[in-house]
């Protein structure tokens, strides 16, 4: 409702603007506000507005359509000069006298205390310190980068997390595994071995719940950051498992160097593949030779599956045509020279198995002992090697496979036994359960496990591989125990236990050549046995050699008066030999030869009737003694039987030095010996006949 001329008369009554735009000009007022009081100086229109020259925070500017308060950097309506000289302007706090102005225009309404400031760079020069504790940008999750990994302090190890907390920072290409994983979230974590190991990484557990993918890379230098190339860096990987009840999970073992950087990736097929589960990770031996599974005694016997190692060896082809296969490393160093067999019979895959030396961390494959396809009964694909191992020599036994072909042999369960061969030593002798025993071998494969431990007298030319038995009679009895028969020159050995699981230094009986018709160079003992005490028969070689051997052992029947030769009817006719007999009768006196000292053989008849019998050593090859006799009740042995008759030398034309006696003349169901003795040892020929009285 002003008048007219308020404007020109009342309104304009300063002097000007002039270097007062935006505040008190003089005797009148140069800021925006002056449009509204009207009282604006009369040039301020020409002087003040479509600037920013004093007006910045003005959100009118007289006479003009831009603004010069942060806002227009919004709408986009900001004068020409706002940048040039608001800008730099903003020295206003944001704090007033009515306390702080966060979140709105500060105090002198020349800068802003909202969260816009710091996108248009116009805030109060207080306003972090007063309004906003900036904090620290928020670490990435640990394991979320290949420079910020979940470090593994030692094994064993387990971790339990879900992949939708993470992102993907590695997709290895085909090149690592086979399958091109691009967009699954995924987890890092990083190891440092302090010493040469094998480990195996698994998520096959129940707490996975997606289909995960498993890698390990190696940071060459140990240095890891996201340059590093995942695929010509990879060491191994997996996708599934194939192991029973790991489905969609994964599992892989590899073999890491000491001092090396490691990261095992879990990761997913797909950005779809996330969620939970749980990694563990364990060292485990077998994987490599320094690792390798230690055979501490014999028998030995372990049970694996070959899908938990990995491939650390190539035997030489002519062991395996092709092989990249995973294998098992074992270890032995045994404490004597043994020959022992090495198989893989009841194992679920084609195997093959290598032996070899091992000296100072080097495998000797210069010189190796292996199989393929053992050809036994029941071991079908499976591998076997009988080796002579030495003392305190350490080898290496590999368990190897083939790498093409069906899974059902080329992977799957194994099962390695390692055994001493029985007989090779005194500690695992052949059992002789039973008399009469009757083998045929051969010392080959065997070892010298006997010229060490015997201090017999014949024992210094027995060089050769020898085998051992072990016979333990349940009564006092005489065998011969005789090689005659084998195709080399032969040494024989008996000997007792000590009792004590060691050998008995006394009274060692041995032999070289039995030295009789039909034994060539093989050797015989008969020797006394006495029950319930464990014996040793070792077959040994002359002066190395090696060779087939037939080892027969009977009882000595015709020993003595305990073990007679029965006389079951007449006529009977006998031919033997005194060489394998003992001194057990000496002939009375009355006989007038001494036969003390010489061997002897007994023969036991019982006649069921009353007659006469021609007794006759005709046509034996030794000087004869002949004696028949009746028992009186009392033991043979001590001499007390009565003497029926004895003879040197037979009479008859054409009998030589043999013994004969005629017309003896027995009662009816009476028991006679007849003795067979000697000069001297070797063949003899006995006839009993009758006549009927």
């Amino acid at each position: 409702d002003c008048c007219e001329d308020y404007t020109g008369v009342c309104a304009v009554f300063g002097l000007g603007c002039e270097g007062s735009c935006g505040g008190y000009g003089s005797g009148c007022w140069c800021d925006s506000a002056c449009t509204f009081n009207f009282d604006c100086c009369e040039d301020y229109t020409p002087l003040c507005s479509s600037t920013c020259s004093n007006n910045c925070g003005s959100f009118d500017v007289p006479g003009a359509t831009c603004h010069c308060d942060s806002f227009c950097t919004l709408a986009g309506d900001c004068c020409d000069d706002y940048y040039v000289v608001c800008a730099i302007q903003v020295v206003g706090t944001c704090v007033g006298d009515f306390g702080t102005y966060c979140g709105s225009i500060g105090a002198n309404f020349l800068c802003e205390c909202d969260t816009y400031c710091t996108y248009f760079g116009d805030c109060c020069e207080d306003y972090t310190e007063v309004c906003y504790d900036v904090p620290e940008p928020p670490p990435a999750s640990i394991g979320d980068t290949i420079d910020n990994p979940i470090i593994i302090e030692g094994l064993p190890f387990s971790d339990e997390r879900d992949t939708k907390d993470y992102g993907d920072s590695i997709d290895p290409s085909g090149e690592l595994c086979q399958l091109d994983i691009t967009g699954g979230h995924d987890v890092i974590y990083q190891f440092q071995p302090s010493s040469d190991m094998s480990v195996r990484a698994s998520v096959c557990n129940d707490e996975r719940e997606f289909d995960t993918v498993l890698y390990v890379v190696e940071c060459i230098g140990g240095s890891c950051d996201n340059s590093i190339d995942i695929d010509t860096l990879g060491v191994e990987c997996n996708d599934d498992g194939e192991q029973p009840g790991c489905g969609g999970g994964s599992v892989l073992a590899v073999a890491l160097k000491a001092g090396g950087t490691y990261l095992f990736v879990v990761d997913g097929k797909s950005d779809e593949e996330t969620g939970l589960y749980k990694i563990e990770i364990t060292s485990f031996q077998g994987d490599t030779p320094q690792t390798a599974i230690v055979v501490d005694s014999l028998p030995y016997s372990y049970e694996g599956n070959i899908l938990d190692f990995t491939d650390q060896y190539t035997p030489p082809s002519e062991c395996i045509e092709s092989s990249s296969a995973a294998d098992v490393f074992f270890t032995f160093t045994p404490s004597y020279d043994v020959t022992v067999d090495i198989n893989t019979c009841g194992s679920k895959y084609d195997t093959a198995v290598v032996v070899m030396e091992y000296s100072n961390g080097v495998l000797q494959d210069d010189d190796v002992q292996c199989n393929d396809d053992a050809h036994r009964l029941g071991c079908d694909i499976a591998s076997a090697v009988t080796i002579e191992l030495k003392a305190d020599t350490t080898y290496i036994i590999v368990i190897d496979g083939y790498e093409d072909g069906p899974d059902d042999i080329t992977y799957g369960d194994f099962r390695i036994e390692i055994s001493s061969v029985a007989g090779d030593t005194y500690e695992d002798p052949i059992l002789i359960s039973s008399l009469p025993f009757e083998v045929e071998g051969s010392t080959e494969g065997f070892t010298d496990d006997y010229s060490g431990k015997i201090t017999a007298d014949c024992v210094v030319n027995a060089k050769g591989k020898d085998v051992w038995y072990t016979y333990t009679p349940s009564s006092d009895e005489t065998v011969v125990i005789s090689l005659c028969g084998s195709e080399f020159d032969t040494i024989l050995f008996v000997l007792k236990s000590d009792g004590e699981g060691g050998l008995s230094q006394s009274k060692v009986q041995c032999n070289n050549d039995a030295d009789r018709d039909g034994c060539g160079k093989g050797s015989e003992i008969s020797t006394e046995l006495t029950g319930g005490v464990q014996y040793y028969i070792v077959v040994d070689g002359v002066n190395g050699e090696e060779g087939n051997y037939r080892l027969e052992i009977t009882d000595l029947v015709g020993d003595d008066v305990k073990h007679p030769i029965i006389i079951e009817s007449l006529p009977f006719l006998y031919e033997g030999s005194t060489y394998e007999y003992h001194d057990s009768f000496n002939t009375p006196n009355t006989c007038g030869f001494p036969t003390q000292g010489t061997k002897d053989v007994v023969f036991k008849y019982l006649s069921p009737i009353a007659q006469n019998v021609n007794i006759s050593l005709c046509g034996s090859d030794v000087d004869t003694y002949l004696t028949i006799l009746a028992p009186s009740g009392t033991l043979f042995g001590n001499n007390k039987a009565k003497l029926v008759d004895c003879n040197d030398d037979s009479e008859r034309e054409g009998c030589g030095t043999s013994s004969e006696l005629p017309e003896v003349g027995l009662k009816a169901y009476k028991s006679y010996f007849i003795v067979v003795d000697g000069k001297g040892e070797g063949s003899f020929r006995l006839s009993v006949e009758t006549d009927l009285i």
